[in-house]
């Protein structure tokens, strides 16, 4: 899930790494819970005569106010900068901090921001405990690592980094967290007391009390399992009350692989994000849960509110199944924060939202339909195939009318196989045999009564120069004539009509400018 996550974050150019990796800023974490909340320090001491502790700002309750050095203002090289920085000078070797999120909320991990390591500053983090409505504390583990910022001073002594972001990444997600407490080691190996010098900490995850997206799913055509039936099942992101709309989501699809075959996940997007999205979703269709994912990836997304959802049914996947056996069969949206496996969406300002307090969205799938088969077509090097359709079991049906183009080639019917030179149905053929059927276009090259023409080549000297470009523009200017056939090679630029931009794009070729030919076309003799 994690790798989705970051490909659809990257599309959206607002976010800079995959979420609860390690920083290299705050935004590439997706929503910090303890922005404008206040933590306190329960103990702490001072090696210093008559003082009980210095924090910059004279009291033990500090403010996450979101400013870091280097970013808004300035560094410091001694206690940092007032109001923003956090100094405890001469403490003991244990120093204890508390906070209280807003709200119920599942947590990833933990940042201190703007943490500097030289001379007499020093931090490591010995111990994370959480704790839930009841208060009751336990103790959760984690990976600490760090990264330098950059930036900062380097060290006068040995021009080495000293400010650096730390990361502790818990190695499971804490669920229903209200409170966390941390426990801080400021005492050096040689027993001198250090100072805690940091910017602010930071908490990752998600509120589950923020604005969650709903799953809805609705099966379209025959709601059947019947061995050989084809089902479709839309699933879509509702409930939608991002701020910003939504530009991208993940759907966790679940299906029983011994009743249904997984046959395409088309996505369903709204009409103006047509030609402007991409499909994530995995290669792999045998993955459980199989992830269906779908970002917009408009030029102007950032800027075009045209692009964001907000409304019920308009983006998600159409889902198509075969039934591979008969009996009943469940297909869902896993929403299951503890796999990982939940709705994902992603708004337009690049707030990862997770769809965990939904159910699994289920639809059953059952009954003793006829049995259904699908009839495919291939254009086979050519264009505008048919749409595939279905046949039920005894009927007979007919075949599309609708017949493919190929340059150059003519359609001479449908065969089983792709290499076939003999076409075995017509367009429009009748077919009755209970299996599927894969079409493949069978074409012949040139007609019969035609030959092969470059285009642009009005001279029929076999190739495309100035001299062509010539004849061409003296026909614009009415000079001379053409009859049907010439005018339609020197149509280059096919727009059904033969004049001055069609001898531009000739002499174009013909100086090496263009290096591609027009094509040809088959000309009746």
């Amino acid at each position: 899930m994690k790798r989705t996550i970051a490909l659809l974050l990257s599309l959206l150019m607002c976010l800079s790494a995959v979420v609860f990796a390690l920083p290299a800023s705050a935004d590439a974490l997706g929503k910090n819970l303890l922005l404008d909340a206040t933590y306190e320090y329960l103990e702490y001491n001072s090696f210093l005569s008559g003082n009980s502790g210095d924090c910059s700002d004279n009291s033990n309750k500090l403010l996450n106010d979101g400013k870091v050095r280097g970013e808004d203002v300035e560094f410091n090289d001694f206690y940092g900068v007032p109001g923003t920085t956090v100094e405890i000078a001469g403490t003991y070797d244990a120093t204890v901090i508390e906070f209280t999120l807003k709200e119920l909320s599942y947590v990833n991990c933990l940042v201190f921001r703007g943490v500097r390591r030289n001379g007499n500053r020093y931090l490591n983090i010995v111990s994370i405990h959480v704790a839930g409505e009841n208060g009751v504390y336990s103790e959760v583990s984690f990976e600490e690592s760090s990264v330098a910022i950059e930036g900062a001073p380097k060290s006068q002594d040995a021009n080495e980094d000293q400010y650096f972001d730390i990361t502790a990444t818990f190695d499971q997600t804490q669920m229903d967290v209200k409170k966390i407490r941390v426990d801080l080691n400021t005492q050096a190996s040689s027993g001198y007391k250090y100072v805690v010098s940091f910017d602010e900490l930071e908490a990752y995850g998600f509120a589950t009390g923020s604005y969650t997206p709903a799953a809805t799913m609705a099966i379209s055509g025959p709601a059947t399992a019947a061995k050989g039936s084809v089902i479709t099942v839309n699933a879509y992101v509702n409930a939608i009350t991002t701020p910003n709309g939504l530009v991208a989501c993940d759907l966790p699809l679940v299906y029983d692989k011994t009743k249904l075959q997984l046959v395409s996940a088309t996505p369903i997007v709204p009409d103006n994000w047509e030609g402007k999205y991409i499909n994530l979703s995995a290669e792999d269709k045998n993955t459980s849960p199989y992830w269906l994912s779908v970002a917009c990836d408009a030029d102007d997304l950032l800027t075009n509110d045209d692009y964001y959802v907000t409304a019920d049914n308009k983006l998600g996947f159409a889902i198509t199944f075969k039934a591979i056996a008969n009996g009943d069969a469940v297909v869902s949206i896993d929403n299951n924060i503890e796999t990982e496996n939940f709705i994902l969406a992603v708004d337009a300002v690049g707030f990862v939202n997770y769809g965990v307090n939904g159910m699994a969205h289920t639809i059953t799938i059952s009954g003793e339909g006829a049995l259904t088969y699908v009839i495919d077509y291939n254009a086979n090097g050519g264009s505008g195939a048919p749409t595939a359709h279905t046949k039920n079991a005894g009927e007979t049906v007919n075949l599309s009318t609708t017949v493919p183009t190929r340059d150059g080639f003519e359609f001479l019917g449908w065969a089983t196989s792709a290499d076939a030179t003999e076409a075995e149905y017509a367009a429009g053929a009748s077919y009755s045999t209970d299996a599927d059927l894969a079409l493949y276009a069978v074409w012949s090259e040139g007609t019969s009564d035609g030959v092969e023409v470059l285009l642009g080549d009005v001279t029929r000297d076999d190739k495309v120069d100035n001299l062509d470009a010539a004849y061409v523009l003296r026909y614009d200017a009415e000079l001379i004539s053409f009859d049907e056939a010439t005018a339609v090679i020197g149509d280059v630029n096919k727009d059904g009509t033969t004049d001055s931009l069609d001898a531009a794009s000739i002499l174009r070729y013909d100086a090496g400018l263009i290096t591609q030919s027009f094509g040809t076309v088959t000309i009746e003799e």
